[in-house]
Parts: structure tokens; C-alpha cells; sequence
């Protein structure tokens, strides 16, 4: 039996998603499977992100580098996302802001774990629903407007710079989940800045704790050379229209 093309790899594991939208769906769950249902939807996300680099042919799609590039020498004078780190190379900032681009992920789940953990379902959907409609308006962008960003363009940044744990625990998950074309606007930036948000409004400490490497995170994929200076505006810019609409949300609910 020959080896099953990526493609229809995709095409099994996205079909599979319509047999847990159904089980998580059916009557009698217990706790885990209630709560299972609540976050299913971003379990999808990651489901949905790797069909990505499928769809953009593995690199095959032409890309807006030229767009974004000339857009960031306009504003900033020149490549911000290939210069900075080279002319202010630091093991300091290297390893604070590598270990802050690692805990894009647990910024993203730590909201979800505690609402899922307290019981707090209101919390969790809304938590839930604005980041997963992050990544949705991001996923669409990457489709129409792909853009591959610094770390396909430029050279990978020096060992040296590159010489600490965080960098290369970054550089180990980008081998295994990284999809070509994806890169404006920067999800993480988006989904990081809209989780701690959401989060915030359904508790406080935790929220302003999750602010801190959030709003580090707009520079660190920029200084790590992650991402086009204008990756990371356009993402704080998507992050303030998701977190007004979820405020709308809000405010319709409590004049109903």
C-alpha cells in the first residue's frame, strides 16, 4: 500500500471533526466531556492549522514579501525584523524574548484550564469564542494574502544570538508546526493579545499576569526575527477589533 499524500491525510483528520462535533454534542456527558465541548473549538484551530501549509503547497504559493517589505521600509526606514537583533545583539533579550514567543501556548490555554477548572462555562465560551474567532479572520487572511515572513526570507539569525534554551526549544516546535504563508497578520500576536483580554474580564489576576507576555510578545517576534515589524502591528490592530466586538457582545447581553 503506497504512502497517503498529504493532502488526503488532511482531508481524513478534518473529516474526523465531524464526529466530535457530534459526540460532544450527545446527551448524558459527564464533567470532562462538558467541558470537552466547551474547547473543542480549539481543538479544531490546531486541527485547521496544519492543513495550511497543504493548502499553500508546501511553500508552492506565491507570497506578498515585496508588499510587506516595502510597507515596513516606508514606515520604519528599513527591515526592522532583520536589523534589529543585528545591530543590538543581546543573550539577554534573546533568551527573555524566545521564552516569551514559547509561552504564546500557555498564554492561550491558561484562561481556558482555570474558567474549565473553576466551572466558570460563561467565562470559557467567551474566552474560547474570541480566540478561536482570532485565528478564524487569520486563517482567512493567510489564505487570500499569504505572506511567508523573515524566517523564510532572511538568513537565520547567527548562533551565537541563537545560543540559549528558549531559542532552540522555539526553533525545535517552528520544525514541527510552523505553515508557510501564515505569517501576516502574526496569530500569535493576535490570539495571545485576545486571550489575555478575554481572560481579564473573567478574572482579573489572571488576566493582568498574561498581559505581560502578551503585549512582550509584539516585540519579541519581531526582535527574534519571527515576523515583519507590520506582521505585528496588523495583529495588535485585528486584537483591538476582536476584543471590541466581545465588549459589544457584553454589553447586548446585559441590556437584554
Amino acid at each position: 500500500m503506497g504512502t497517503i499524500p498529504a493532502v488526503e491525510w488532511t482531508l481524513v483528520a478534518n473529516a474526523l471533526v465531524i464526529p466530535l462535533v457530534w459526540l460532544l454534542n450527545q446527551p448524558g456527558l459527564g464533567r470532562f466531556g462538558r467541558g470537552l465541548t466547551e474547547v473543542y473549538p480549539i481543538i479544531l484551530v490546531i486541527i485547521f492549522y496544519t492543513a495550511l501549509d497543504v493548502l499553500t503547497g508546501h511553500g508552492a504559493v506565491t507570497t506578498h514579501e515585496k508588499a510587506i517589505q516595502h510597507w515596513e521600509a516606508v514606515i520604519f526606514g528599513s527591515q526592522v525584523s532583520r536589523e534589529w537583533w543585528q545591530r543590538y545583539p543581546s543573550q539577554f533579550w534573546s533568551t527573555l524574548l524566545h521564552a516569551v514567543y514559547a509561552s504564546y501556548y500557555l498564554i492561550i490555554a491558561a484562561g481556558p484550564i482555570l474558567f474549565l477548572w473553576r466551572g466558570e462555562h460563561r467565562n470559557l465560551r467567551r474566552t474560547v469564542l474570541a480566540v478561536s474567532a482570532t485565528y478564524g479572520i487569520c486563517f482567512v487572511i493567510f489564505l487570500l494574502y499569504p505572506v511567508a515572513g523573515p524566517n523564510y526570507e532572511f538568513p537565520k539569525p547567527s548562533a551565537e544570538f541563537l545560543n540559549n534554551g528558549p531559542a532552540h526549544l522555539v526553533y525545535a516546535l517552528l520544525q514541527r508546526g510552523s505553515s508557510y504563508g501564515a505569517a501576516f497578520p502574526s496569530s500569535h500576536v493576535a490570539a495571545a493579545l485576545v486571550a489575555a483580554f478575554a481572560t481579564w474580564l473573567g478574572s482579573r489576576t489572571l488576566g493582568w499576569i498574561l498581559a505581560v507576555p502578551s503585549l512582550l510578545l509584539v516585540v519579541a517576534v519581531v526582535y527574534c526575527q519571527m515576523h515583519y515589524a507590520m506582521d505585528s502591528l496588523a495583529a495588535v490592530a485585528l486584537a483591538l477589533l476582536v476584543s471590541g466586538g466581545v465588549l459589544l457582545s457584553e454589553k447586548r447581553a446585559r441590556n437584554r
